[in-house]
């Protein structure tokens, strides 16, 4: 694995032919800061903590309770690990009672949540920002509602697939964050990696944590590509079962060439396969207009039905 890979996650990976799949298990990241090798910045190890001054939403205390303590005790985040700054939020008191993501904690012990993963976890930060960027809002919406892109200094877009076929192609600068909601039901921002390297990056794609090589991405982007120009669905080339009429369509020789490669990115590499064909887009079919044939005249001309002899009367 190259020394960016390294550097992305203290969880452990597996490397399958050309892409690192890392296991969402509780892990303690790392609480150093990373500094990025072409900038001199500092950079916090947890997704959540680089990308809430991204977006301002912090800082984000905790309310001053009538009884006991304000602040955690703990100086680590029990769900993403990073460091809290003896500010962070009761570990109760900062998640929503519908926060499910327990068995994900990175630190377990912990008793204190830091202020950008609390502020993540609820809707009241999201609405205006979501207002900022003009994006469509409801009382329950939140962060969980939409993919989002956080890059430094300031960028912040939700991407709809096919702007994240652009980003996945040529993603920003250095550091950056990617997390694509496939259900827009989930918390994902603090499952996240930062990544350090426009070549080979962190994806999370729901609760898939990818790490993706940017040369076989778009080699695989473009096998999905050339399958739905033939007339491959994105349920077919994900499943291999293969409607009948887009069999006909193709006829034997490129079904049998199309069915055998996707066949071996379903083997070899099915996360990237899934990635690359939620992004993909169909190559439209110019079709060529008509010249417009001018409108002839009626076949029919109408002939007066009063009698002229019956007229003279008057």
């Amino acid at each position: 694995m190259s020394e960016d890979g390294c550097r992305m996650s203290a969880v452990g990976c597996r490397k399958t032919a050309n892409a690192l799949t890392l296991p969402l298990v509780p892990t303690v990241l790392p609480t150093s800061v990373f500094r990025h090798p072409t900038a001199d910045i500092r950079l916090p190890s947890s997704a959540t903590q680089f990308a809430a001054p991204l977006v301002g939403i912090v800082p984000y205390p905790p309310p001053v309770p009538k009884r006991g303590d304000r602040y955690g005790a703990s100086a680590l985040c029990w769900l993403c690990g990073g460091e809290t700054g003896g500010v962070g939020w009761p570990r109760d008191a900062a998640l929503p009672s519908t926060f499910a993501s327990h068995n994900e904690a990175a630190v377990s012990s912990s008793d204190a949540v830091c202020q950008p993963c609390a502020a993540f976890a609820v809707g009241a930060t999201w609405q205006p920002v979501a207002a900022r960027l003009g994006l469509k809002t409801w009382q329950q919406a939140s962060w969980r509602s939409y993919s989002h892109l956080f890059a430094a200094p300031s960028q912040h877009e939700c991407p709809g697939p096919h702007r994240w076929r652009e980003i996945l192609l040529e993603p920003p600068r250095p550091p950056f964050v990617l997390i694509i909601s496939l259900s827009a039901q989930k918390n994902l921002v603090f499952r996240a990696l930062v990544a350090h390297s426009r070549d080979t990056f962190p994806v999370l794609m729901e609760t898939e944590r990818l790490i993706v090589e940017r040369r076989q991405f778009r080699r695989c982007l473009t096998d999905v590509e050339a399958a739905r120009a033939a007339g491959a669905g994105r349920e077919s080339i994900l499943t291999g079962r293969w409607h009948p009429a887009a069999m006909a369509k193709m006829g034997p020789p490129l079904f049998r060439t199309t069915d055998g490669i996707i066949k071996r990115w379903r083997r070899t590499e099915p996360q990237l396969l899934q990635l690359a064909t939620h992004v993909s887009r169909r190559p439209q079919t110019e079709q060529t207009k008509r010249p417009e044939q001018p409108v002839p005249p009626p076949a029919t001309v109408s002939t007066p039905t009063t009698n002229m002899r019956q007229l003279e009367l008057f």
